[in-house]
């Protein structure tokens, strides 16, 4: 098993850009930690944005959404019927984004419309 000080180590190698996905996930092996690091995980492709609809009362979306908690990362996410597939933010304050558009989301629905996000434009 890892411990915290190796674990803390390799990651923030990774993250300062020391170390590239393979070297960090083959220190992590070493440290007998089951973590791995996957760049690619949540980056919506050209295939996720043509295979996503939206309908006109920009109620109901199916396909991927980028999902926003605010702590610095968007998770990738399967939506079928405006509901997040096997993903849950419970009571934070998080948003399902498409392309420069934007909704609220309560537990695992996508809500409200809320907006465009200017800089996705």
């Amino acid at each position: 098993m890892a411990k915290n000080v190796d674990l803390e180590k390799v990651l923030l190698d990774y993250a300062h850009g020391e170390k590239n996905a393979d070297e960090t996930n083959e220190a992590l092996k070493k440290i007998g930690s089951t973590l791995t690091i996957d760049p690619m995980k949540n980056v919506i492709t050209a295939e996720d944005i043509a295979n996503t609809t939206i309908s006109g009362d920009l109620k109901t979306i199916n396909g991927t959404v980028e999902v926003d908690m605010g702590i610095g990362n968007h998770e990738k996410v399967k939506v079928v019927d405006s509901v997040l597939q096997g993903y849950d933010t419970g009571d934070m304050v998080s948003f399902a984004i498409v392309g420069p558009l934007y909704w609220e989301i309560d537990g695992n629905k996508i809500g409200e419309f809320k907006g465009v996000l200017k800089d996705r434009m």
